[in-house]
């Protein structure tokens, strides 16, 4: 007798002789309520059948949940494969562009080891698998006999003193008829206690501005020469 008119009209019309509303108990949707409707009018709601609302409530919230989760993780999903899929593009052009500059990328390790090594557009006559097996091995036996002793001791001193390395040396080609100049410049990374933590540097080709300018030096000289005779 206490139900609405209007509650009661809508039962009459759906054939309802009661209506249960259970709170789903969740904390993204507060005013969520499990609706049930019973058409017997002769046994009314039993305790046992109020015990059995009581337990789909909780099985309502986590089939919510569960299909909520579902949603979350196919959008994460999507994410990770577009963020993998941008990374992997961005990695293809950062190794396109440096595959084909005059410049070795090289990072190292805490124990001097190469861990990464672009060898560029290699000019010394070594295929990238050469480059790749044991670059630190070829690097220091592309190195002009004339500086391979001071340009090795001084790398090592600096990888003992954990300072960065620069130098600017000469690099032979494999048949030895080919002499490059390189400019290598390193820096320190450093972990939270200030340990060194990696040794990432580039070798560029710098023999073009060494030829021109040995050149400008000897013509500077020949005139230097004929004004002085």
């Amino acid at each position: 007798r206490r139900t609405p008119p209007l509650m009661r009209a809508y039962l009459e019309r759906i054939g309802a002789e009661f209506e249960l509303l259970v709170p789903v108990r969740r904390a993204s949707h507060r005013g969520l309520f499990l609706e049930l409707y019973y058409c017997d009018r002769t046994t009314g709601l039993t305790p046992e059948q109020i015990a059995v609302a009581d337990r789909l409530a909780p099985m309502l919230a986590a089939a919510l949940a569960r299909d909520e989760l579902a949603e979350e993780h196919a959008l994460l999903v999507g994410e990770l494969r577009r963020a993998e899929s941008g990374r992997r593009r961005s990695e293809e052009r950062f190794r396109h562009m440096i595959d084909r500059v005059p410049v070795a990328v090289y990072e190292v390790d805490l124990e001097g080891y190469i861990t990464f090594y672009s060898p560029g557009d290699d000019l010394l006559g070594y295929t990238r698998k050469e480059w790749t097996e044991d670059p630190e091995k070829l690097w220091e036996a592309c190195i002009h006999p004339d500086d391979h002793d001071w340009v090795i001791s001084a790398y090592d001193e600096a990888l003992q003193r954990g300072r960065p390395f620069r130098a600017r040396f000469r690099m032979q080609s494999r048949d030895g008829r080919r002499t490059l100049w390189v400019h290598e410049v390193e820096r320190v990374t450093h972990d939270a206690q200030g340990r060194v933590k990696t040794r990432q540097g580039v070798g560029i080709d710098i023999t073009a501005e060494v030829l021109a300018e040995q050149s400008r030096l000897e013509t500077e000289h020949r005139y230097r020469t004929l004004i002085e005779q």
